[in-house]
């Protein structure tokens, strides 16, 4: 998703988003604080959109672009790069582009870590996307593998939650405070409120957010579907 910042005269800037409330609602507030307004850009993950839209900025139609989740390859990122400011919000394999993003491996290894620790013996983790389009994905595996170092594989049904198993989430959910299971904050807010001052700023900096793992009083039982 890609989101056009514009300032309220002239200045116009032009981001690339995921979906995720947190990290757009701390660009919006930045944005709206230094008088900017937003326009979201959908690309769908899908590279050719994110392509066009990047285009953006070698004709000089926008200043600046924020990367918050993409699929551009780190050679098309080099490139962009040479066509003015951007901010990457996730780990970027490009060594001078600004960033501003969350360690989510180390989180991961806390995750699997702390779940090794109270004995579990079948740990298993979802994920939206496949881990060849999602870098996200790819460090969940590499984390299960060298915390846990066996194969993920099999399924739960007609469990009790949480007598019979344990979950944590991502993002610090609604659905982790209803359900009383822990989650990982990665405080995307900031995340986008640090990005949108990074890429307004003349400033070089690789901004790495450290992420929370919340506990919370779980509920009573749940029972899962068969």
């Amino acid at each position: 998703m890609s989101e056009q910042l514009r300032h309220h005269r002239t200045d116009r800037r032009n981001y690339n988003s995921c979906q995720n409330n947190e990290l757009i609602n701390g660009i919006l507030k930045k944005a709206h604080e230094l008088h900017y307004q937003v326009l979201l850009l959908p690309s769908y993950y899908e590279n050719d959109i994110e392509s066009n839209h990047l285009t953006l900025l070698k004709k000089k139609m926008i200043d600046g672009i924020l990367l918050t989740s993409h699929t551009l390859h780190p050679e098309q990122i080099l490139a962009l790069s040479e066509w003015g400011k951007i901010v990457c919000c996730e780990a970027c394999p490009i060594e001078f582009v600004p960033s501003v993003f969350p360690d989510r491996f180390v989180a991961y290894i806390e995750v699997f870590t702390y779940l090794k620790n109270k004995d579990y013996k079948r740990i298993h983790f979802t994920s939206g996307r496949d881990f060849q389009s999602s870098p996200s994905t790819r460090l969940r595996i590499q984390a299960y593998q060298e915390t846990i170092t066996e194969a993920y594989e099999g399924q739960s049904h007609g469990y009790n939650y949480p007598e019979d198993f344990e979950i944590i989430g991502e993002e610090n959910t609604p659905l982790s405070e209803i359900l009383g299971f822990p989650s990982v904050d990665y405080h995307q807010t900031a995340i986008g409120e640090q990005a949108v001052s990074l890429l307004l700023s003349d400033k070089y900096a690789r901004i790495q957010i450290r992420h929370q793992l919340n506990f919370r009083a779980q509920t009573e039982a749940v029972r899962c579907p068969e």
